[in-house]
């Protein structure tokens, strides 16, 4: 039997039956193609953007796809830096006077004066005749600023308690806190020290910070003015330690301090560089008022990033605040975010909660410009980012080994810690210590900390290049020195009994007792007699163990017995 003859088929009947199959597919899979070309048509749209990375086609249909492609962040159209000139660059007193400047100086001063008359006038009849308080007249700026400066300065050399500081005890002695102001002068403008005039304060909205917000927004508006951070900004909370009686104290098991008063910041991830805040107070909490009607983790983030949006800034945030929500919210503003997400979040793709992984597996989720990624390493990882898409990277681990990321994972982890680092420098050198009583009090120590801080932020950012202990340090004999007069060290009598450790070695000679306005030739009691239940008077002493003793033999009994 003959075989058929072979004929060359036509390239326009070739297109003639693709074309019938494609009918055919359309019929079956009607629904499915009609998805693919949506998807396809998603992506593209949410993809077209111009090279500047702002324009994005938001109209398009906002199903979650399995399908996506790496998404562009928006343009960032912002000036960071400092945004303040200094004459001399390696003086920290510049820097530092650009943050406490003469505004917040003489408020300081304004309301200190203002509460030490208001409680004089309502205690001075109930006063002990020989209270402090008799002793008190009112602070003015030159001695605001130095009182500050010592107060820094108890960052570095730090002491349980103020009376330590001004203690004439050879242990524990710090001379040149007595030499620069008298102590009970210390305590008294410490015990008034105050940030608002308590005449203003009535009940309703507002009532749980009237003490601590309007000198908090004074120093909010120097962070603000002097420095604009760079793109990548954190938000997270902070914990000042707090046990006091407040109803607002919040237990955060979390953190090193885990009770205290909570502050959410926004920082710069780079630096550290505290930018905003605010301080949560429960149903008293000022968020801004255009975000009232938001979920409370939103109205957090927008309360803080709100000056920064449609500037192109990205945004790295926790679980806790991170929403697709809130991700399509911040891409109207054009803001992006990056930050890890509970599935249980509302608009999770149901894909992303239902699908287990197994160790180094992911799966994606897109939608307009938001991408949902769950990744197992050692646990699920759920990431949500507006400028990523599912793809891997090579990183390195602390253990210097290498492995394969997602790329909104890693950029995440790089990026997320700009509260944490700050705390972490806030902790070295802190002058908010735990006892202390009044809460505006320590509030007041922790805003002075976070500008302090901010002071040696912009001070690298302009090139310089001490480490920060010295810096901290220079700016409080700085402001010591400029503003402070000297005053002699009075000489006073130790107690009796109180023997200095440096008795038992060196070489100590006797003298004469020096002499005194009322006397040229003093005596003093010997101090070895009176351990032995004697009493008996002396014209020699010890100048180094600074006691008084008989010539012999209980110079020489001083010195060589216990």
């Amino acid at each position: 039997m003959n075989a058929p003859k072979r004929r060359r088929i036509s390239s326009g009947e070739i297109n003639q039956v693709l074309d019938e199959e494609s009918d055919t597919d359309d019929l079956f899979d009607g629904e499915s193609s009609s998805s693919e070309s949506s998807s396809d048509e998603d992506i593209e749209g949410t993809n077209s953007s111009s090279d500047s990375g702002s324009e994005y086609d938001f109209s398009m249909p906002s199903d979650w796809t399995p399908r996506g492609r790496e998404r562009d962040p928006f343009n960032f159209v912002a000036d960071p830096g400092v945004k303040f000139t200094v004459k001399d660059k390696e003086n920290p007193l510049e820097y530092f006077e650009k943050f406490f400047d003469d505004e917040i100086i003489d408020y300081l001063v304004e309301e200190t004066n203002r509460f030490a008359k208001q409680f004089l006038d309502e205690n001075v009849e109930h006063l002990p005749p020989h209270s402090r308080v008799h002793g008190w007249f009112d602070t003015y700026a030159s001695e605001m600023k130095v009182f500050i400066g010592l107060i820094i300065l108890q960052g570095i050399d730090s002491k349980c308690d103020n009376s330590m500081y001004f203690s004439t005890r050879e242990s524990v002695s710090s001379p040149f806190f007595r030499k620069v102001m008298n102590g009970r002068r210390f305590d008294l403008l410490h015990k008034f020290l105050h940030l608002v005039d308590n005449s203003t304060i009535t009940d309703g909205p507002g009532r749980k910070l009237a003490k601590i917000k309007p000198f908090a927004d004074l120093i909010l508006k120097k962070f603000m003015n002097n420095y604009i951070p760079s793109r990548n900004v954190s938000v997270d909370e902070s914990l000042l330690g707090w046990k006091g009686n407040l109803p607002w104290v919040q237990y955060i098991p979390a953190k090193h301090k885990r009770f205290g008063i909570k502050f959410y910041e926004l920082c710069e991830s780079s630096t550290g560089y505290k930018w905003n805040f605010f301080i949560y107070a429960g149903k008293d909490t000022q968020y801004m008022e255009k975000y009232m009607n938001l979920p409370v983790s939103n109205r957090i983030v927008s309360s803080l990033i709100d000056p920064l949006l449609n500037k192109g800034y990205c945004l790295y945030t926790e679980d806790f605040y991170t929403s697709p929500t809130l991700a399509d919210a911040l891409a109207d503003e054009k803001t992006d975010i990056v930050g890890t997400v509970r599935v249980t979040r509302k608009d999770v793709p149901a894909k992303i909660k239902g699908t287990k992984l197994k160790k180094g597996e992911k799966v994606a989720e897109f939608r307009k410009k938001s991408m949902v990624l769950k990744w197992k390493d050692k646990m699920e990882v759920c990431v949500l980012s507006t400028m990523h898409d599912d793809s891997m990277m090579k990183v390195k681990s602390r253990r210097g080994k290498e492995m394969y990321k997602p790329k909104a994972v890693a950029d995440y982890n790089a990026n997320v810690g700009g509260g944490d680092l700050s705390d972490n420098l806030l902790v070295h050198f802190l002058t908010a210590r735990n006892r202390l009583k009044k809460c505006h009090r320590k509030v007041f120590r922790h805003l002075l900390d976070m500008s302090v801080l901010n002071c040696y932020v912009t001070y690298r950012a302009l090139g310089g290049r001490v480490v920060r202990r010295e810096f901290i340090l220079r700016i409080s004999e700085r402001l010591i020195m400029k503003y402070g007069e000297e005053r002699p060290v009075p000489l006073r009598r130790p107690p009796r009994l109180t023997a200095k450790p440096s008795r038992l070695i060196g070489r100590h000679f006797p003298e004469y007792c020096p002499a005194t306005d009322k006397k040229k030739r003093p005596q003093r009691i010997c101090a070895q007699c009176r351990k032995n239940n004697i009493r008996r008077d002396s014209s020699y002493w010890c100048k180094d163990c600074e006691v008084g003793l008989c010539v012999a033999p209980c110079f020489r009994d001083w010195h060589t017995k216990e």
